[in-house]
Order: C-alpha cells, then sequence, then structure tokens
C-alpha cells in the first residue's frame, strides 16, 4: 500500500510551469516603493515604542541543525549575517534591509539554509539579477 501511495504522487510530479519572475512586480513598481515606505514607516513607528517579541523557535531551530547537519551546510549565515544573540540581519547591497529585519530568526535562517544548498550546486543567488535567472529557481517553502 505505501509504495503504491508513493508511486501515485511521484506519478503527479512536475516541474514548475510558471516562473517566479511573472507573480513579482517590476522593482521600480509604484506599488512596490510604496510598500517599502509603509513598512519602513510602521518599522521606525514599532522601534519608538517596543521592539519585536522574541520568537520560540526551538522546534524549527531543532529541524534546521538537522538539515544542516545532514546536508553538511555548516552553522554559517551568508545571506544574512543575523546572530542569535539578537543581531539584526545584514544582508547584501541592494537587498530589502527593512523587510529582513521584519523576519523571524526561523525565516532569516532558513534564507540562509536556501542559500547555501543553492551555493553547493554552484548557484550564488546574490549575484543573479531577479529578472534574468533568479525567476527560473525553485521557490521554497518556509520548512527546510
Amino acid at each position: 500500500m505505501t509504495e503504491r501511495w508513493a508511486s501515485k504522487l511521484q506519478s503527479l510530479a512536475r516541474s514548475a510551469s510558471s516562473p517566479a519572475e511573472a507573480f513579482l512586480l517590476d522593482s521600480d513598481d509604484v506599488r512596490v516603493h510604496r510598500a517599502r515606505a509603509e513598512l519602513s514607516q510602521r518599522r521606525a513607528t514599532a522601534l519608538l515604542s517596543k521592539q519585536r517579541d522574541a520568537t520560540d523557535w526551538a522546534r524549527c531551530q531543532q529541524r534546521h541543525s538537522i538539515a544542516r547537519s545532514l546536508e553538511k551546510l555548516g552553522p554559517q549565515k551568508p545571506l544574512t549575517g543575523w546572530s542569535a544573540q539578537g543581531g539584526k540581519p545584514t544582508m547584501p547591497d541592494g537587498a530589502w534591509q527593512d523587510w529582513a529585519e521584519a523576519q523571524t530568526e526561523r525565516v532569516l535562517d532558513l534564507m540562509d539554509i536556501s542559500f547555501l544548498r543553492q551555493a553547493r550546486m554552484g548557484v550564488d543567488i546574490s549575484a543573479l539579477p531577479l529578472s534574468r535567472s533568479r525567476s527560473h529557481l525553485p521557490l521554497g517553502c518556509s520548512v527546510p
């Protein structure tokens, strides 16, 4: 029964039919600029009133550690540079820093895991122009 189920699921697999770019707005779209400005304003207001509460991500952290260990990715955080001791992420030039600072530790760590996975395959996603090469990379979900 298990083999039949696995076989059935395998037969349903297919490649992505639409590139990620099809779901994204152009970087110079007025809606992108408006959303970034709103996020920055909300973040500035939140910083004046209170920092974001710490998120308990112990179960996720364990899954991430297992994935890093099994895939021999190591503990590096080359994309975000965030620190578990509460440091802010440091994204590459051109990245949306305000958005990164609003993310939880789980999301930041997964971004680094995904970056390391791509690097192991010889792809430096930070060097790819979004309009060309990145749009054909598979989009991950937030579980390693």
